[in-house]
């Protein structure tokens, strides 16, 4: 069986991309789950965190996957 190597680059880049994505977003969630505890606002910085977790890495993975 062969594969055509443009479609696993193509497939290795869609991966990337989101692995990036859920990797961010669970760091900084983990992140801001750490600050409410110390700050005992429970899930104001969570969802901060998270989302803009979620949106950097959403912009870089765009950019470096138009490149």
């Amino acid at each position: 069986m062969q594969f055509d190597r443009d479609a696993l680059q193509g497939i290795g880049k869609v991966t990337s991309f989101g692995l990036t994505i859920a990797v961010s977003m669970f760091v900084f969630g983990m992140a801001g789950i750490w600050v409410d505890k110390h700050l005992h606002t429970m899930p104001v910085f969570t969802v901060i965190l998270f989302l803009a977790g979620g949106g950097v890495s959403m912009a870089y993975g765009i950019i470096r996957f138009l490149k």
